[in-house]
């Protein structure tokens, strides 16, 4: 079987993101073959960033750019 993608990998920062609620940076991706959900993590973020240690998976709906907000563009 091949992987299918699910969706982006978050994790989750209480507390940091606008209007003080909780802020979810994109860490990777999330894959499914058969049975199995594979994640492939491309960054980790700092304990600095609040991040909880928690990581939520977001389906992304086919036809659909991700959501990603001016401060977690890569540079």
């Amino acid at each position: 079987m091949s992987k299918t993608f699910i969706g982006d990998v978050c994790g989750h920062c209480p507390g940091k993101g606008a209007d003080g609620k909780a802020a979810y940076p994109r860490m990777g991706s999330a894959f499914k073959d058969g049975d199995r959900i594979s994640i492939k993590i491309d960054t980790i973020p700092l304990p600095s960033t609040g991040w909880s240690g928690w990581v939520n998976i977001f389906p992304r709906t086919a036809g659909k750019p991700p959501v990603v907000a001016e401060d977690d563009v890569p540079f």
